[in-house]
């Protein structure tokens, strides 16, 4: 038995996409990436965003939300421990 020969093509959907993939932006220093979070903020107001460190210690795991917290800003801590937590979001 022979495979079967049976055209196919590509269906478009019926919307354009609405999100604009962008590559990640790391940033090294806790003062770059509190710079670069205090300009960008008003923009994504309302919008779920990922704040992520390469260095998880005193620097960002602490600083970090006791910015948030002083600023009002709502926000989560999510750590490997709380990876069920993270899927939720």
């Amino acid at each position: 038995m022979g495979n079967l020969q049976i055209g196919c093509g590509v269906i478009p959907t019926n919307r354009p996409i609405q999100r604009h993939d962008r590559h990640d932006l790391v940033y090294k220093p806790t003062e770059r990436i509190q710079r670069r979070d205090r300009r960008n903020r008003k923009a994504y107001r309302g919008r779920k965003t990922s704040i992520g460190g390469y260095y998880i210690g005193r620097d960002f795991a602490v600083t970090i939300p006791e910015h948030y917290s002083l600023e009002k800003f709502p926000h989560q801590v999510l750590n490997a421990k709380l990876h069920k937590k993270e899927q939720r979001l």
